[in-house]
């Protein structure tokens, strides 16, 4: 099990969340930087990437854990992407995986996290561009909330599919 923020790496998130990186007159996406997080720096960042994915995790209804996604992250399976402001302070994360698919390969957006997307959002849709074009894919892909829709559909992706389920919890309690 992953460890809980430090209190000192809790007041520094209070105080970044709370606060925008702009500055007067400063455009805000050009003081943030978006890193790939190799998985040996995970022990650095980890805390912190992990509680900004952790609400996006738990979105997952049970499919996923933070303890899961660090591990896969840590084999090389999943990419940590991050965003930190002109302080070099954590304030968004988003993880990876090169999906080969029979015919071709895309990269899948499984988790996002943080604040002030429309801060580095453009940023992060370069770098992750790059990074698939860089490593064979066709494409990208994510299975996400419908509030993905419209913002994806302003950088030019497309909706596909529709994602379907029907639950069993109930019908296997009473089975139990």
């Amino acid at each position: 099990s992953r460890k809980k923020p430090s209190k000192r790496s809790q007041r520094r998130r209070r105080v970044w969340i709370s606060s925008s990186p702009t500055r007067q007159g400063q455009d805000p996406t050009m003081l943030n930087k978006v890193s790939y997080v190799p998985p040996e720096v995970l022990d650095v960042v980890g805390d912190d990437a992990m509680a900004l994915l952790e609400p996006a995790i738990a979105m997952s209804e049970g499919r996923w854990s933070v303890d899961e996604v660090a591990k896969r992250i840590l084999t090389s399976e999943y990419q940590l992407w991050m965003v930190f402001d002109e302080d070099s302070l954590p304030i968004a994360a988003l993880v990876t995986k090169i999906e080969n698919y029979p015919h071709k390969s895309m990269l899948n957006l499984l988790f996002t996290g943080g604040e002030d997307l429309e801060d580095w959002h453009d940023e992060m849709l370069t770098e992750l561009e790059k990074f698939s074009k860089d490593h064979g894919c066709h494409g990208m892909e994510l299975v996400g909330r419908f509030g993905w829709k419209k913002f994806l559909a302003s950088h030019g992706w497309e909706t596909n599919y529709v994602v379907c389920e029907r639950t069993f919890v109930q019908e296997m309690k009473e089975v139990a």
